[in-house]
């Protein structure tokens, strides 16, 4: 007799329980990130500023543009799971920037698991470590300093070929359009003509993003 109002008690205490006391991973959409008040966006990246600096360091990439990666991609949940298969802050994909990583910087033969990169620690290492190969390796040929952020930016979303694609369909020509323009213009290529849509507001976001750092 006493069990069937045990039912609605119990009920209302999953209610009442807070999200924040789950610790499954929550999918995001990381092309359109829900945005935070200035405030709180400041207070979310204090936790991670000591390293996103070591990284930063490490690797020879801006803080500013890790810490704006990380306000775009998963804005700042290190449990963040994208619907491109990204994990954690900097929705690091395993089997195309984290596969890479691993190869070319630490010498590994597989590739970063989902348990890896929902680690703050080794999530930034290896999204700044990915950055680091797009600005030495990938897209070193770009002269301009800004021109190449942009590129890397660009990159770092939809795939440095998307990003050639804008300009050419051989890579060395599209070194050669892009050498050719001012970062500007450069930047308003990409706005308007890269084939990705996401990607064109991903670039303007994550700019934009970096004047805040």
């Amino acid at each position: 007799m006493l069990m069937r109002p045990l039912l609605p008690l119990l009920l209302g205490l999953l209610l009442l329980t807070p999200a924040s006391a789950i610790s499954t991973p929550r999918r995001i959409n990381n092309r359109t990130p829900h945005a935070r008040p200035a405030a709180d966006t400041q207070q979310a990246a204090a936790r991670y500023r000591r390293l996103v600096h070591q990284s930063a360091k490490r690797y020879q990439v801006d803080p500013r543009l890790i810490l704006a990666i990380i306000e775009i991609e998963s804005n700042f949940n290190p449990r963040a799971v994208g619907f491109q298969n990204g994990f954690g802050l900097m929705q690091v994909v395993p089997d195309t920037a984290g596969r890479e990583v691993f190869a070319h910087l630490k010498k590994r033969s597989h590739q970063p698991t989902r348990r890896y990169l929902f680690e703050p620690q080794r999530n930034i290492d290896v999204g700044t470590a990915y950055l680091h190969l797009l600005q030495t390796r990938y897209l070193a040929k770009i002269k301009h300093p800004r021109t190449r952020q942009y590129a890397v930016i660009a990159a770092y979303n939809g795939g440095q070929g998307n990003l050639f694609k804008t300009f050419s369909n051989h890579p060395q020509k599209a070194i050669h359009a892009i050498n050719q323009l001012t970062p500007d213009r450069f930047y308003q290529r990409i706005i308007q003509r890269h084939p990705l849509a996401y990607t064109r507001a991903y670039l303007a976001k994550v700019t934009q993003a970096q004047r805040r750092y």
